[in-house]
């Protein structure tokens, strides 16, 4: 369970902020 809740996560925040995908 937690795996899909750090990929949701993971998206949401890809999303909000996509800075956070170059790092």
């Amino acid at each position: 369970v937690e795996m899909i809740v750090k990929s949701k996560v993971k998206e949401a925040v890809k999303a909000i902020d996509p800075e956070m995908r170059v790092n």
